[in-house]
């Protein structure tokens, strides 16, 4: 492992995780915050937070160039920001190397029912919760614990396959 051999390991959490709700105006919870709060994407990720947290880590440690390792949508930030020709240079010059680990993309050979069922209601459900005013899946609270430990405890093949 890196961090055995002494390297720094730093891991970045995108916005809408459980751990980046301690925003310094919006409180995610409550009325009018809360849609301001939610109201990003992923290409704004890939435009503001990887620069961001580049520059976080070299301030923290004096080192100019990192190697930057993602997944999934950590993937999908850094290839927007890598594209971007405003920010190519920011990137050149303090990505040393990219792994892409489990880049987002299709879901065409899933072989779970339940993620190829989920891939096709993904954009109505979207657009449905948007509208409802939902807007994090399974954030960390007692209902949504409650409701997956109970479903997960009585059907847990159902909770293996998802």
């Amino acid at each position: 492992m890196a961090v055995r051999d002494g390297y720094d390991v730093w891991l970045g959490n995108s916005r809408g995780s459980t751990y980046s709700r301690d925003h310094v105006t919006y409180d995610p919870d409550k009325g009018k915050d809360r849609d301001k709060y939610w109201a990003f994407s992923w290409q704004e990720m890939g435009k503001y937070d990887i620069p961001a947290v580049l520059d976080y880590v070299t301030v923290q440690t004096g080192i100019e160039k990192h190697a930057y390792i993602g997944h999934s949508q950590g993937t999908t930030q850094m290839f927007y920001a890598a594209a971007m020709p405003t920010l190519k240079t920011h990137i050149e010059k303090r990505v040393s190397v990219f792994i892409a680990l489990g880049p987002v993309a299709k879901v065409t050979h899933a072989n779970s029912d339940w993620l190829k069922l989920g891939s096709n209601l993904i954009g109505p459900i979207s657009t449905i919760c948007f509208y409802l005013g939902f807007h994090e899946l399974l954030g960390n609270n007692y209902i949504v614990n409650g409701v997956i430990s109970m479903v997960c405890n009585t059907f847990p093949t159902y909770c293996k396959n998802l």
